[in-house]
Protein backbone atom coordinates (compact mmCIF):
# COMPACT_ATOMS: atom_id res chain seq x y z
CA UNK A 1 0.00 0.00 0.00
CA UNK A 2 0.96 3.37 -1.31
CA UNK A 3 2.02 5.74 1.70
CA UNK A 4 0.29 9.24 2.44
CA UNK A 5 0.41 11.83 -0.30
CA UNK A 6 0.50 15.52 0.18
CA UNK A 7 -1.51 18.57 -1.70
CA UNK A 8 0.85 22.03 -1.70
CA UNK A 9 1.34 24.15 -4.05
CA UNK A 10 4.02 23.11 -6.97
CA UNK A 11 6.40 24.52 -6.99
CA UNK A 12 6.55 27.11 -4.43
CA UNK A 13 8.08 30.60 -5.35
CA UNK A 14 9.01 32.90 -3.08
CA UNK A 15 11.92 35.97 -3.64
CA UNK A 16 15.36 35.50 -2.69
CA UNK A 17 15.17 37.21 1.42
CA UNK A 18 11.94 36.80 2.27
CA UNK A 19 9.83 35.24 4.87
CA UNK A 20 6.43 35.40 3.32
CA UNK A 21 4.40 33.80 1.62
CA UNK A 22 4.33 30.84 4.15
CA UNK A 23 4.55 27.40 2.45
CA UNK A 24 1.19 25.29 2.94
CA UNK A 25 0.50 22.12 3.25
CA UNK A 26 -2.15 19.40 3.66
CA UNK A 27 -1.26 15.17 3.84
CA UNK A 28 -3.75 12.91 2.50
CA UNK A 29 -4.38 9.22 3.49
CA UNK A 30 -3.01 7.65 0.39
CA UNK A 31 -6.39 7.17 -1.23
CA UNK A 32 -5.85 11.29 -1.87
CA UNK A 33 -8.64 11.93 -0.60
CA UNK A 34 -9.14 11.35 3.25
CA UNK A 35 -7.09 13.47 5.71
CA UNK A 36 -4.04 11.70 7.53
CA UNK A 37 -4.82 12.89 10.54
CA UNK A 38 -1.01 13.92 12.37
CA UNK A 39 -2.53 14.63 16.19
CA UNK A 40 0.72 13.79 18.35
CA UNK A 41 3.69 14.20 15.48
CA UNK A 42 6.03 16.76 14.62
CA UNK A 43 6.42 17.40 11.21
CA UNK A 44 9.68 19.05 9.32
CA UNK A 45 10.63 20.52 6.17
CA UNK A 46 14.24 19.05 4.29
CA UNK A 47 15.26 20.98 2.12
CA UNK A 48 17.92 20.57 -0.24
CA UNK A 49 20.40 21.34 -3.64
CA UNK A 50 19.21 18.87 -5.74
CA UNK A 51 21.20 18.25 -9.14
CA UNK A 52 18.51 16.93 -12.24
CA UNK A 53 19.77 13.76 -14.31
CA UNK A 54 18.75 12.30 -16.80
CA UNK A 55 18.24 9.30 -14.49
CA UNK A 56 16.92 10.69 -11.41
CA UNK A 57 17.26 13.54 -9.35
CA UNK A 58 20.21 13.27 -6.81
CA UNK A 59 20.70 14.99 -3.70
CA UNK A 60 23.76 17.04 -3.55
CA UNK A 61 23.73 19.28 -0.13
CA UNK A 62 21.41 19.91 2.64
CA UNK A 63 20.43 23.50 3.05
CA UNK A 64 17.92 23.14 6.08
CA UNK A 65 15.98 20.33 8.50
CA UNK A 66 13.09 22.74 10.59
CA UNK A 67 9.87 22.30 12.84
CA UNK A 68 7.24 23.19 10.52
CA UNK A 69 3.65 24.65 12.16
CA UNK A 70 0.55 22.00 12.85
CA UNK A 71 -2.38 24.61 12.17
CA UNK A 72 -5.12 21.57 11.99
CA UNK A 73 -3.50 18.43 12.69
CA UNK A 74 -6.97 15.98 12.40
CA UNK A 75 -6.92 17.65 8.93
CA UNK A 76 -3.16 17.10 8.40
CA UNK A 77 -2.70 20.97 7.84
CA UNK A 78 0.17 22.43 8.19
CA UNK A 79 2.62 25.27 7.23
CA UNK A 80 6.17 26.18 7.03
CA UNK A 81 7.30 29.28 8.42
CA UNK A 82 10.41 30.96 6.79
CA UNK A 83 13.39 32.14 9.11
CA UNK A 84 16.66 34.07 8.93
CA UNK A 85 18.79 32.46 6.18
CA UNK A 86 16.32 30.29 4.84
CA UNK A 87 15.88 32.59 1.65
CA UNK A 88 19.23 33.95 1.32
CA UNK A 89 20.23 31.64 -1.92
CA UNK A 90 18.58 32.03 -5.14
CA UNK A 91 17.88 28.98 -7.16
CA UNK A 92 15.93 25.94 -7.22
CA UNK A 93 15.55 23.72 -4.30
CA UNK A 94 13.84 20.67 -3.24
CA UNK A 95 12.13 19.83 -0.25
CA UNK A 96 9.97 16.63 1.34
CA UNK A 97 8.55 16.53 4.70
CA UNK A 98 9.63 13.79 7.59
CA UNK A 99 6.29 12.88 10.01
CA UNK A 100 7.83 12.19 13.30
CA UNK A 101 4.86 9.85 14.77
CA UNK A 102 5.40 9.76 18.20
CA UNK A 103 5.61 6.21 20.56
CA UNK A 104 8.47 4.71 22.51
CA UNK A 105 10.70 5.24 19.62
CA UNK A 106 10.17 7.94 16.91
CA UNK A 107 9.15 6.39 13.51
CA UNK A 108 9.97 9.17 11.29
CA UNK A 109 7.74 8.96 7.77
CA UNK A 110 8.83 10.55 4.38
CA UNK A 111 6.33 12.69 2.58
CA UNK A 112 5.80 12.50 -0.57
CA UNK A 113 7.90 9.15 -0.73
CA UNK A 114 8.73 8.64 -4.54
CA UNK A 115 9.56 12.37 -5.93
CA UNK A 116 10.96 15.29 -4.69
CA UNK A 117 8.76 19.03 -4.47
CA UNK A 118 10.01 21.69 -5.95
CA UNK A 119 11.17 25.52 -4.22
CA UNK A 120 12.00 28.31 -6.39
CA UNK A 121 13.91 30.96 -4.67
CA UNK A 122 13.94 34.20 -7.54
CA UNK A 123 16.58 36.75 -7.47
CA UNK A 124 16.01 39.44 -5.20
CA UNK A 125 15.96 42.84 -7.28
CA UNK A 126 16.65 45.94 -4.75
Amino acid sequence: MAGPVIITNKPFKIVQHDLRPYLPFWFLQADGETPLDITGATVEIVVATVQKTTDAPRVTAAKFRKECDILDALQGHGEYRWEGNDTDTAGPFSYQFKILWPGTVEEPQTVPVDYYLDLIVLDDLT
